[in-house]
């Protein structure tokens, strides 16, 4: 086989409201291309199925369950990347749903060993199929930027940073009440889909915080507003993900949930405040400006990690190696 064709897909309606597992998909799809796979995205420019070796689907929403289906009945191989993380007892029908998504599958990808295991409390997983990645973060984020232009651009200061769709499952107002009687700005960078929890929390911020709907991503001001921040900020009850990963590959000083995945990810090089915990979220983040605003050895750990080295090296190898029965 001269070169895998791969075809990414998801559930047809994530990108109505688009996030970080949106941005995700689009990061994965740019390095596998630097490495010399094929990858195209479903859509009205991608190609008939059986011009492809390899369905890559992103997410076990189950409005994607048909597409998945029909690609394994045409004998493509399927590579599942689940994004799913449970923040409590799933129901049995969330356990059911995922199950035959795996079943389906030729391989499942994790970003973390955290994230496996949380799948694992509910779910048998078949060990063969198994492939742990290191999540890729843009090599956008080694170039030089103008560490002053957002601070010009929204005439700021010193301030925090949150960077991601404001939602109420990411507990953003308990930040908000918790942080309040700080005197330092506040920055959410990040499209809603819940126009009355946006209400909610711009009611009760302090007049100096800034709701910002949406900034490109790699983009040089969102880079800027990244490495310029006094502190970047992200508790709630999944792993922060892609945002904190790139806020990370820059050093900035980050407080992030408590939970197995800020600890395998980022050691001891952050702050952990407990999860809709206001006091712990308080004296975390108290603590933390004191210290300095980057942190060199975070940043070279991220960097290695998840831009410089080869983090999805591993899926390759897996991706060629299925795809020889196709030669």
């Amino acid at each position: 086989m001269n070169k895998i064709r791969v075809l990414a897909s998801t559930y047809h309606g994530a990108f109505l409201y688009p996030g970080g597992g949106e941005v995700e998909i689009v990061q994965v799809m740019s390095r596998l291309q630097s490495m010399g796979i094929e990858v195209d995205m479903y859509g009205n420019t991608s190609r008939p199925l059986m011009n492809y070796d390899v369905v890559l689907h992103f997410s076990v929403h189950g409005e994607g369950y048909s597409f998945v289906e029909t690609a394994k009945n045409a004998d493509r191989k399927i590579i599942l990347w689940p994004n799913l993380w449970w923040t409590e007892q799933p129901k049995q029908a969330d356990i059911a749903n995922a199950l035959r998504f795996f079943q389906m599958a030729d391989l499942i990808i994790f970003k973390s060993q955290a994230e496996l295991n949380n799948v694992r409390q509910y779910l048998e997983i078949d060990q063969t199929k198994l492939v742990i990645v290191d999540l890729p973060v843009a090599r956008a984020f080694l170039d030089p930027v103008e560490n002053n232009l957002f601070k010009k651009t929204y005439q700021l200061d010193a301030f925090f940073l949150w960077v991601g769709v404001l939602q109420r499952e990411r507990h953003q107002l308990k930040t908000i009440r918790a942080l309040a009687e700080i005197d330092m700005p506040m920055v959410f960078i990040g499209n809603n889909n819940d126009p009355e929890y946006f209400d909610e929390c711009r009611k009760i911020a302090p007049s100096n915080y800034l709701f910002i709907p949406f900034m490109p991503h790699k983009s040089k001001i969102l880079i800027s507003a990244m490495s310029s921040c006094s502190m970047y900020i992200e508790i709630s009850p999944e792993p922060a993900g892609l945002s904190a990963l790139e806020a990370g590959s820059l050093g900035t000083n980050m407080v992030l949930n408590d939970s197995d995945w800020t600890d395998e990810i980022f050691e001891n090089h952050v702050g952990k405040a407990r999860i809709g915990d206001e006091d712990s979220i308080f004296f975390t983040v108290k603590q933390r400006m004191d210290l300095p605003t980057h942190n060199l050895e975070l940043s070279r750990i991220i960097q290695n990690r998840h831009i410089t080295g080869d983090p999805l090296q591993a899926l390759v190898t897996s991706m060629k190696e299925i795809c020889q029965t196709h030669d």
